[in-house]
Formats: structure tokens, sequence, C-alpha cells
């Protein structure tokens, strides 16, 4: 029971994903009218995709997917055609999806200042990539030599993250309970376009206050990390398994 002059709040979480969310209003009045009105409300600012292939193995269609199945509002930057995005690009945005595949360098000097940047400033930020903690961790990892080991010094501390070995020799993972992102899951993973050789799911523990969310479920680092989440100065989700795009159940990765 209302007037033309009463309003109606809607109130939204502030963890909640930026979409697009339709809503369905209908007024009724005595004497049996009704009337139904249809619209949408943009939830918050936009998500940000990082598209950080190589150009030769292309996987940001399996994000892009999901995100429009959730009706998710997001931009898109090429980094292989724009080069890294600067810190004042990162900082437009509510939260920041960084697609490495299986590229290297997975994240180089002038992609880990702006990242570093962005998180100091209390960003949101998902990584998934193969390899990524290998190249940033390893004596032998590419960054890890062009740096001069200053990439090791950037997983550490700001992916809250220690490179433990290159191939956990494990395609499955399970979701840690009670976890935000993994309770209840159980995934397997395949790096797509890649070869079995190819195929290399970073092991990882935990450091500087990070969580597990995923742990290998078999083979000789059953219970060693696979994805970790850090949720205190800043958001961090870091899948080291690969890419989210090698999670093989699509309704899964939704």
């Amino acid at each position: 029971r209302g007037s033309l002059n009463d309003d109606f709040a809607i109130s939204i979480s502030a963890d909640a994903i930026p979409q697009v969310i339709p809503f369905t209003v209908t007024f009724s009045a005595s004497g049996g009218y009704t009337k139904q009105f249809n619209f949408s409300i943009a939830l918050g600012l936009r998500l940000l995709l990082v598209d950080d292939d190589d150009g030769s193995v292309n996987v940001e269609n399996y994000y892009t997917n999901a995100l429009n199945s959730l009706g998710t509002i997001y931009d898109i930057w090429d980094h292989n055609k724009k080069g890294t995005p600067p810190a004042s690009v990162l900082q437009n945005y509510q939260a920041v999806i960084w697609s490495c595949e299986w590229a290297f360098p997975s994240l180089n000097a002038d992609d880990r200042t702006s990242i570093s940047t962005y998180l100091n400033g209390g960003g949101k930020f998902f990584l998934s990539g193969q390899d990524v903690a290998w190249d940033l961790g390893d004596l032998t990892g590419t960054e890890f030599v062009a740096s001069g080991g200053a990439s090791k010094t950037f997983l550490e501390t700001y992916l809250k993250a220690k490179y433990v070995n290159d191939d956990a020799l494990n395609g499955s993972l399970q979701g840690v309970s009670g976890d935000s992102i993994g309770n209840g899951l159980t995934i397997i993973r395949n790096q797509p376009g890649r070869a079995s050789i190819n195929q290399y799911p970073d092991v990882i523990d935990t450091t500087g206050g990070s969580v597990y969310s995923f742990k290998y479920s078999g083979g000789e680092f059953a219970g060693r990390g696979g994805a970790i989440l850090y949720s205190k100065n800043y958001k961090l989700a870091f899948f080291s398994f690969g890419g989210f795009e090698s999670i093989t159940d699509s309704t899964k990765r939704v």
C-alpha cells in the first residue's frame, strides 16, 4: 500500500559481483488494476579482463563466456597489442582478472610494478596461469633470471605464495572445506591447446596471511597447494595449477 510519492530502496552487498541485474516490479491497486515494469540496474564499477596470453593459444573466450553467463560488466585489455595496463587504468576498476595462459614472461617488470601499485591501493585481483609461480620463483624461471630474483620477492610479497615445484604430477584438485571458492568443488585440470608433455600445474605454499583454496588430491604433492586466497589489505585469488581455462568442467568454471 503506497502512493506516487513513496520511494523504495534496493540494498546491495559491498562484495556483490559487478553485473547487470534485471528487476521486475509489479504495481497493483484496488479494482483489479495491475501494471508490471521491467528494468535493469548495473552494479558497481566494471571488471577488467587482462588478456595476457602470447596470442598463439588464445583462451580469453573461457573468461568472457563465464562472465557473459553471469551478466557481468567488464572491459578487455589486450596485453599482446597494448602492453602493460598502467596502474592508473587498473585503479578505475573494482576488480581485475589477469589471464596469463602459458606465456613467458608471465608477469614482466612493468606488469609487476603496475599490479603492486594496484594492490597497494586495496585492489581485488584474480590471477591465473600455468607456470606463473615457476617463472617468478624458480631459479631457472625466465623472469627470475631476468629480474635477478626480484620476481620471487613479488611472488611472495604480493601474490602471497611460495613456489614449491614445477609439476604436481596430478591433474585433480579438491577445494578446501569452508573456502569461499573451493568449498565442495573437485576439479580436473588440463591446460587447453597444450600437449600432455606441456602440462605443468605448479605447487605452491601459503605465506604472508594467505590461505589454501584448492589442494592437489593425489600423487607426491597430495595436500599441497594449487590455489590460494588472500583477504586483508587487498583481495587476491591466485590459481597456480593453471589458467582458469584449465578447469575442464564448464559448469564448475562458472
